[in-house]
């Protein structure tokens, strides 16, 4: 049995279902609609960038040409380490380059992840 990584997330499908459920799911989103994606993603903690770039790539290996090693969506490496064995890669990204529907997922994304980040802050 051969693991894929594109095959293996759940929490991608759930919210692929919820967004394509949606009557402008595939529409371009306005500039300020951007913006506060953008604001949402870097109030995430380090568990939600990462779930971030979990979706772009498997968005990408789903939809486009893209291979599993590409940084999709014209993104820019800016940083290749190992560390405690795995390679990690610090990859730039700019919103304007992804489809709508990966923009949608990723706010809606942030929106769960940044409550459920609150709901952990009241109960302390």
């Amino acid at each position: 049995m051969s693991f894929e990584i594109e095959n293996f997330f759940p929490i991608y499908d759930l919210l692929h279902n919820q967004i394509k459920s949606l009557s402008n799911y595939d529409e371009s989103l306005t500039a300020s609609e951007v913006v506060e994606i953008i604001n949402k993603i870097k109030r995430l903690d380090k568990v939600g960038r990462d779930m971030i770039y979990v979706f772009i790539r498997i968005h990408s290996l789903r939809n486009s040409n893209s291979k599993l090693l590409d940084i999709p969506y014209q993104g820019v490496k800016l940083n290749e380490k190992i560390d405690n064995n795995d390679i990690v890669i610090d990859a730039k990204f700019d919103l304007r380059n992804f489809p709508p529907f990966l923009l949608r997922m990723l706010d809606r994304f942030s929106t769960l992840h940044l409550q459920r980040i609150n709901e952990d802050l009241n109960k302390k």
